[in-house]
């Protein structure tokens, strides 16, 4: 017969070992702080961490706190890693922009970041410090250019 000291160890395992995969399965997404946009698209990267990953994107709104049930996109360009496509923007018009990953425990989004598309025809320039990193112009034959 075990005692009241094997069986509380045994719970105490047990309760830890169920908090370690849980942990483990928890995803961490961040959205990179640079983020290229066009008059009518915007393109993101984004770092997931966790496991199980089923899907991830990007999602955005007209209105703060996004979610996956406004807009969401897990079309990419490989190219150092993945740039999403988030398309069929309207010009002139602030956006609400987020990462996010599902797994089996639910969905994790990033921080909100916030844009401004610019007006149509315009191409657009990222830079960073100073230095030209990226930059888009409106689609020819349904294609994005983009350097990056």
């Amino acid at each position: 017969m075990k005692t009241n000291r094997q069986m509380f160890l045994i719970s105490l395992c047990l309760l830890l070992g169920t908090g370690i995969a849980m942990a483990q399965d928890a995803l961490k997404v961040t959205t990179h702080e640079y983020i290229a946009r066009g008059s009518t698209v915007m393109l993101g990267r984004s770092t997931v961490s966790g496991s199980n990953i089923q899907e991830q994107g990007f999602c955005w709104s007209t209105s703060p706190e996004p979610t996956i049930d406004d807009n969401r996109s897990t079309k990419y360009h490989s190219h150092n890693g993945r740039i999403y496509v988030m398309e069929n923007l309207e010009p002139s018009t602030i956006y609400y922009v987020r990462a996010y990953a599902i797994n089996e425990r639910g969905i994790s989004y990033s921080k909100e970041m916030s844009f401004y598309t610019p007006y149509s025809g315009s191409a657009v320039d990222l830079s960073v410090n100073g230095t030209a990193n990226c930059y888009i112009v409106p689609p020819v034959y349904s294609e994005y250019v983009f350097n990056c």
